[in-house]
C-alpha cells in the first residue's frame, strides 16, 4: 500500500511541475508559433465548413489568368 502511495505521489509531483510557472515556454516565438496554428485551424474550418466547391474552383481559375499575365508580362520586359 505504501509504495502504490509513493507511486501516486510521484506522479502527482510530475504533474504539478509540468503544469507549473517555470515550465510554461518563455520564448515568444513559441507564442508566435502558437497563434499562427490557432489561426490556420480557425481558417482550415471556416474553409471546411462555410466555403463551397465552386466559389475555391472560380477563385483558382481567376489566379491562374492573373499568374499567367503576370508571366507573360515579366517576359515581354525581359526581350
Amino acid at each position: 500500500m505504501a509504495r502504490a502511495n509513493a507511486e501516486h505521489d510521484r506522479r502527482s509531483d510530475l504533474l504539478a511541475y509540468s503544469l507549473s510557472e517555470s515550465r510554461r515556454p518563455s520564448d515568444p516565438s513559441l507564442l508566435q508559433v502558437f497563434t499562427v496554428l490557432v489561426i490556420a485551424a480557425i481558417h482550415a474550418g471556416y474553409f471546411f465548413f462555410f466555403v463551397e466547391k465552386a466559389a475555391v474552383l472560380e477563385a483558382s481559375d481567376q489566379c491562374g489568368r492573373q499568374l499567367i499575365l503576370s508571366c507573360e508580362a515579366l517576359m515581354s520586359e525581359s526581350k
